[in-house]
């Protein structure tokens, strides 16, 4: 069943916002679970592959309305705003290791795995849990998890108080935690309800404490016995418009206490109609305010989340200042990348550090954190701590290092190259479209090489032809890593086209050349054509010589190799056609026998047939304009016919074999020449010589 992860399974019941869920195993087996500890994964050595982040995240769990406590290898922790380090995550959680690989997510595609929220997820079970076994089932972007903190999947997660999206999934999709990205100063709020219809409820959703100006804050600052306004609100999410919304809480019983404990002795009172309360300590110290999650309006159970704030209640007059220090300090170190690979791996328009430098500035940071958390502190103890975070900040900064530009020329002539590879290939089913010159390969296989080249093809800007300034040496080498391995496989699928067998058409267009002989022309329906001879129409003659012109064509192009199976194939079933249409037209003549006293001579016995002349070596253009045609003798020939170009000459003498005419305006012309014998009225033509073509010299 599809589940909201990130979202709820509830949502995605109830609007089909998301078809994902939880964590999730690939085997989908419901018995067999995941845990670091089991995996032996906890070593603090980077996963290959595996982006590492710097910074925290913050992360709350709770159950029922109340906040859960640790019982793991971290114990007593109440699960408020728990601080996850990003580069231990990264270091610690491997998805393939654990057999969860389907669920590795690269947002960017830039060839290393993002940190994701279901890897901060297995890392918070295998800490503070007592039992780390996570069951995980579905697919990427729809992941069930089942096991967090002993809890079932009816989990609803929200991020930075929002309910997640996932756009590649549609626009009102929510996202499950393999599909999140998370980074430096994320709060995540996870919760989990008895009640498996909480999210019917209105009064269903999120609390948490706001500022001044409207936005959810996890601190306030105040003076000593003086009364201060904090302010609590519910993120509800509209699952028709796929957003999130903040209402006001009214009637909310706020309690106080100095440590973040399930315990909560002192209530201080009721939320005004906007939500607000008055709150004041007597006391300098670090002081928190607490609300429990409430019932819901048509149900007893609980169907929203407590809520924490922490009061630093001080008279010293840098706090606000540490604290903004510290806040622009993590997003500083959030925001700078961790490379183990150097420049190469750091795009041109960020910044990155070393681990050690990294570590020096975390614990720059953790230092001035604990002076706002520990004892009250004066006026000198804050400006101390706003001096050395400065001057650690100061060291950071100077450690910082661009990223390295990689080369987009280099890069595009690479991606151009590959394009035009694929392109000259075609797509066949059997290759028997294809002349064997060219490869062919399935039309997946191209396609599948295609969208390699478009997908690399994307880092460059289509204006400029140069990468962006957002990626990395690495991740274009990671691209057109993944290109080269598509051209590989697309490789290894070509074939060459098939070469085409001619023999069928060669035994046609022989049948085809005997079928004329000895046929004469009539005009007068055989009239004029002996009882003793053939006849045919011209235009039978025309469309059986088309049809061989064509198959001449194709046989030019079998020598060349650039004709198909199917070109071949087809043209010897249209000769073959012409063939037939050709023999069904031919009738014997209807001509009477000559009568007594007519001259013998007017019609032969048998019917006159001339044999194909033969051009010889000497026809050719020695001078300029002129061209010689010359043949070998025809037995019987009474003359011949020349065909130059378009135009006809006749020889009217047996005895001459060679002719030499004027042609203008052409570089290179076609010759031919046919026999011919006047035999009584008609006049008997041969067949014509091969054609020759020459080049006219100039």
């Amino acid at each position: 069943m599809p589940v909201a992860a990130l979202a709820l399974l509830a949502f995605a019941l109830a609007a089909a916002l998301c078809p994902s869920a939880a964590f999730a195993r690939s085997d989908a087996s419901a018995a067999a679970g995941v845990s670091l500890k089991a995996a032996g994964s906890l070593a603090q050595q980077a996963v290959p592959d595996q982006e590492v982040r710097n910074g925290w995240v913050y992360v709350s769990v709770s159950h029922d309305g109340k906040y859960a406590v640790s019982d793991g290898e971290i114990p007593g922790q109440t699960m408020w705003r728990v601080p996850i380090d990003l580069a231990d995550v990264g270091a610690e959680v491997d998805l393939e290791e654990l057999g969860l690989e389907q669920f590795r997510y690269d947002a960017d595609a830039d060839g290393v795995y993002d940190t994701t929220l279901l890897q901060v997820m297995l890392y918070l079970n295998a800490h503070y849990a007592a039992d780390p076994t996570l069951q995980v089932t579905g697919g990427p972007h729809s992941a069930f998890i089942h096991g967090l903190f002993g809890y079932d999947f009816n989990l609803n997660y929200y991020v930075n108080g929002q309910f997640p999206m996932d756009e590649s999934l549609g626009s009102n999709t929510g996202a499950s935690a393999d599909a999140i990205v998370v980074s430096d100063g994320d709060f995540i709020d996870i919760a989990h309800y008895s009640d498996p219809n909480f999210y019917h409820d209105e009064l269903s959703g999120y609390r948490y404490f706001y500022g001044a100006s409207g936005q959810i804050v996890h601190s306030y600052v105040a003076a000593p016995g003086t009364d201060f306004t904090a302010k609590v609100g519910r993120v509800a999410a509209d699952l028709d418009a796929a957003s999130t919304f903040t209402v006001a809480e009214p009637g909310c019983t706020v309690y106080r206490t100095d440590k973040v404990d399930a315990v909560l002795p002192v209530q201080i009172g009721t939320t005004q109609a906007d939500g607000t309360i008055q709150a004041r300590f007597d006391e300098p110290g670090v002081y928190y305010l607490y609300v429990n999650g409430s019932q819901g309006k048509s149900t007893t159970a609980l169907v929203s989340t407590p809520a924490f704030v922490r009061v630093y209640v001080t008279d010293a007059s840098g706090v606000q200042q540490l604290i903004d220090a510290l806040a622009r300090a993590r997003r500083d170190l959030g925001t700078t990348v961790l490379s183990s690979a150097g420049a190469d791996g750091v795009a041109p328009s960020k910044s990155w550090v070393d681990a050690a430098t990294a570590v020096t500035f975390k614990s720059a940071i953790a230092q001035a954190q604990a002076t706002l958390d520990g004892p009250p502190a004066a006026d000198a103890d804050v400006a101390s701590a706003l001096g050395s975070l400065a001057a650690a900040q100061d060291v950071f900064d100077a450690a910082k290092q661009g990223g390295a530009a990689p080369d987009s020329d280099a890069y595009r002539a690479a991606v151009e190259a590959a394009g035009a590879e694929v392109l000259a290939t075609r797509s066949s089913a059997d290759g028997r479209d294809v002349p064997p010159s060219v490869s062919w390969s399935s039309p997946q296989a191209r396609s599948d090489a295609m969208a390699a080249v478009y997908a690399a093809n994307a880092l460059l800007d289509q204006s400029s032809g140069q990468l962006a300034s957002t990626v990395s040496v690495r991740e274009a080498d990671a691209a057109l890593a993944r290109l080269e391995d598509a051209l590989v496989a697309f490789r290894a699928a070509l074939k060459p086209g098939v070469v085409p067998d001619v023999t069928v058409l060669s035994r046609v267009v022989s049948e085809a050349a005997a079928a004329k002989a000895g046929i004469q022309v009539s005009a007068k329906s055989g009239s004029d054509v002996p009882k003793t001879a053939k006849w045919t129409t011209s235009a039978a003659f025309s469309a059986l010589d088309s049809a061989l012109s064509a198959a001449a064509k194709v046989q030019d192009k079998v020598a060349a190799g650039t004709a198909t199976t199917i070109e071949v194939d087809d043209q010897a079933v249209a000769v073959a056609q012409a063939r037939d249409a050709f023999l069904k037209t031919v009738k014997a003549g209807t001509k009477a026998d000559a009568k007594p006293g007519e001259q013998a001579g007017d019609q032969p016995a048998t019917p006159l047939k001339l044999s194909k002349p033969v051009l010889t070596a000497k026809t050719k253009s020695a001078k300029k304009n002129k061209v010689t045609i010359a043949w070998k003798k025809v037995a019987n020939a009474g003359g011949y016919q020349l065909k130059v170009g378009a135009k006809t000459y006749t020889v009217k003498k047996a005895t001459t074999l060679k002719k030499t005419v004027t042609v203008k305006k052409k570089a290179k012309v076609k010759v031919r020449v046919r026999a011919f014998k006047k035999v009584g009225k008609k006049t008997v033509y041969g067949p014509w010589s091969t054609t020759k073509t020459v080049r006219v010299k100039r």
